[in-house]
């Protein structure tokens, strides 16, 4: 039997540094695959939170009544949900129309064209927090009328028997809703 000799060290050394740089390559690609894998799942999230939201919207811009909304049922929701929200019913300063008009698109030129009612209300001496409140509960409560803008100017002493604090602010909040126009006559 005959043994053979011991490979040459150059060899085993050359073994050794393929081993090497195979184990270097390998861990570079998996941390190249976990750092595009970590993206792909971010991207997955926002595009997971991002179908929600478009889904909630649409369920909310699906929702439209029938006929032209009555300006006093407004106003009581208004005042129910400030009352629901702690706010007291002195803040509520104002709530005036600001327009009515006719929803652009294609699918607007049949028998019952859509229309917009735009609403603005001022509240006065509300602090974020009390506004915070109220946007919740409207926004569970009122799926027709949706906020469409809101301006925030600090507060200049009191009004409605109510003293003005450091952080409140008068409120204007651009309430809108959608509706289907039944009759045949002009909207106010």
């Amino acid at each position: 039997m005959m043994l053979r000799p011991p490979p040459p060290p150059i060899f085993l050394t050359l073994v050794a540094a393929g081993c090497g740089f195979l184990i270097v390559v390998g861990v570079h690609s998996l941390s190249t695959a976990r750092a595009h894998a970590e993206s792909a799942r971010q991207r997955l999230v926002l595009v997971t939170d991002d179908t929600a939201e478009l889904a909630r919207l649409r369920r909310r811009h699906a929702l439209a009544q029938s006929g032209e909304p009555p300006s006093e049922d407004l106003l009581a929701r208004v005042r129910s949900t400030l009352d629901r929200s702690g706010i007291p019913a002195s803040s509520l300063q104002r709530l005036s129309r600001r327009g009515d008009a006719a929803v652009a698109g294609a699918g607007n030129s049949g028998a019952f064209p859509y229309r917009t009612r735009t609403e603005v209300l001022t509240l006065t001496q509300t602090r974020l927090p009390e506004l915070g409140r109220f946007l919740d509960e409207w926004g569970r409560t009122q799926p027709l009328w949706t906020v469409t803008a809101i301006d925030l100017r600090e507060s200049r002493g009191g009004t409605s028997g109510r003293e003005a604090s450091a952080g409140s602010y008068t409120v204007q909040m651009t309430l809108s809703t959608t509706y289907v126009q039944t009759g045949q006559g002009a909207t106010p």
